[in-house]
């Protein structure tokens, strides 16, 4: 329908609709009447008058601007924004809603007391400062560097904890169980080893290690162990036995208890002897090769058995002999004799024999030497396993007799001829006890079966029984005067002086041969 064009209202150009029915490009719109979508627009709206194209004013259309932007806006308010937004400085941004992304070049700043940031999936930042509080994360990829990390209430929980490891460049799993229930100086199963406020740990059972650097150190008592191995070799073993050894150096006392054995020992200079330190075992000490001590004076408790000795020598260096005892001052004196020996049965009342030597000088003959039993036993000496001689308790000796009934007891007796060549010139004296007769003989030879004694010398005696005693007689008779007439009628009585003691007096009787050819015998 044809449009009337009036003066001072007309455009250069015509309006006419585009094929979607819209006019675009022009500049200024003045009418007295718009309808716009069916609607009666009777003056324009003030919202679109005076508009600043980019600039946001209060009570007006927002317009962008040559560039598309827009600006001065104090609160934006959106269901959803697509694209991008970019806002100056905010003093308060109430409600973002959902955001499925943020960037921010420059810094999120929170002012005020307990402002929060809740419903985050994930943050990401090169550096956070201030206090950092979250719930309960099932990821926290990557916390960066750390310069320190305060934990308040529970403390921290996560199923592990992994470390770098630059040898691998691979995080290996760090074991936190072993740091939970752990005691401290105390070895607990698959836990931690923490020594205690004295540097004390205890309760191990079992202790491997190659190398061990500096000193180990026990106060107390090693309890019980399996074994100790030392570069791949046992010195201990689960049976108690030490052994691959190199070198023990001891300052003090090393005891072996019975049961243990200590297979050799080795000095190699004397700074590594023990003369200054003592050896003690209650077990025993073999040695295959020769024992070079000397052993000082002290008492022994229990020696059994020493072997073959070259010498010996107590409390004094054998000299001249091979086995030499010296006593020391007063020491084990019995009155004023030194018990320098004893022997002892195995009964606990036993018999015991003992010598014993006088502890003053030698120049008193009467400093003797005592030989005996010192219990009130008998004394006996023997040789081929036999008995020969006994001295009882009573002081009576036997000679081929335990029993001895007198003081001096001779029980057997010998086959000896007398004036024989090798003892030429013996006079014989004898005392029948059993005749009762008084005989002597010299010159020739003459054997008697049944001598027990033989004196070179006199006998003299307190008292003697007389041959002529009427004791030592029986069937006693009257002898004819016939039979002992030649006795003073044919015997001559002689003078004479004995051969080996030419310096006694001169003796009267009657030759022993001059008797025997008159018919006596001897």
């Amino acid at each position: 329908m044809p449009v009337d064009i009036l003066p001072m209202t007309t455009q250069v150009i015509a309006l006419v609709p585009g094929t979607n029915n819209d006019i675009s490009g022009i500049g200024a719109l003045s009418c007295s009447r718009l309808t716009v979508n069916g609607s009666t627009v009777s003056s324009a709206p003030s919202y679109v008058v005076s508009i600043r194209p980019g600039t946001a004013a209060i009570n007006k259309a927002l317009v962008l601007g040559a560039s598309g932007e827009i600006g001065t806006i104090i609160s934006l308010t959106a269901t959803q924004i697509t694209g991008t937004l970019q806002t100056a400085a905010q003093t308060n941004i109430t409600s973002l809603g959902t955001l499925s992304g943020l960037t921010i070049a420059g810094n999120l700043v929170f002012t005020g007391a307990s402002r929060t940031i809740t419903g985050l999936s994930s943050i990401s930042a090169t550096t956070l400062t201030g206090a950092l509080s979250t719930a309960t994360q099932t990821g926290i990829t990557s916390l960066g560097t750390l310069t320190g990390l305060t934990i308040g209430g529970v403390g921290l929980s996560c199923p592990n904890i992994k470390f770098w490891k630059s040898t691998t460049a691979l995080y290996d799993n760090f074991d936190h169980l072993a740091f939970i229930g752990f005691s401290y100086g105390g070895a607990v199963g698959q836990k931690a080893l923490v020594v205690d406020v004295n540097k004390d740990i205890g309760s191990i059972r079992t202790l491997d290690a190659q190398n061990l650097n500096g000193s180990i150190k026990v106060s107390g008592t090693l309890g019980d162990f399996g074994s100790i191995r030392i570069s791949g070799t046992d010195v201990i073993t689960s049976s108690r036995h030490i052994q691959n050894i190199g070198n023990i150096s001891c300052s003090g006392t090393m005891n072996a208890f019975a049961g243990y054995q200590v297979n050799s020992v080795a000095f190699v200079d004397a700074s590594r002897n023990i003369s200054t330190a003592t050896l003690s075992t209650s077990g025993d000490i073999t040695c295959s090769g020769s024992l070079k001590v000397f052993l000082p004076y002290g008492n022994q408790a229990n020696i059994t058995t020493v072997g073959s000795l070259t010498e010996l020598g107590i409390n004094l260096t054998p000299a001249n002999e091979y086995f030499s005892i010296t006593g020391s001052g007063t020491d084990y004196l019995d009155s004023s004799y030194t018990r320098m020996l004893t022997f002892k049965g195995s009964n606990i009342s036993p018999v015991q024999f003992q010598i014993e030597v006088n502890n003053g000088t030698n120049a008193t003959s009467t400093n003797a030497t005592w030989i005996g039993n010192y219990t009130s036993d008998d004394l006996r000496f023997g040789t081929n396993q036999t008995t020969c001689m006994t001295l009882t308790n009573t002081g009576r000796l036997g000679l081929s007799t335990v029993t001895p009934s007198a003081p001096l007891h001779v029980s057997n007796t010998v086959i000896y001829t007398w004036n024989s060549a090798g003892n030429v010139g013996l006079t014989v004296y004898r005392l029948r006890t059993d005749s009762g007769v008084t005989e002597t003989a010299t010159g020739t030879p003459t054997t008697y079966t049944n001598v027990c004694g033989i004196f070179n010398g006199y006998i003299g005696c307190e008292a003697m029984v007389m041959q002529s005693d009427r004791r030592l007689k029986q069937d006693i008779v009257d002898v004819p005067i016939s039979r002992v007439e030649c006795l003073y009628k044919t015997l001559k009585v002689k003078l004479y002086i004995w051969k080996q003691h030419p310096d006694k007096p001169k003796e009267l009787g009657l030759i022993a041969q001059d008797v025997l050819d008159q018919g006596f015998l001897d």
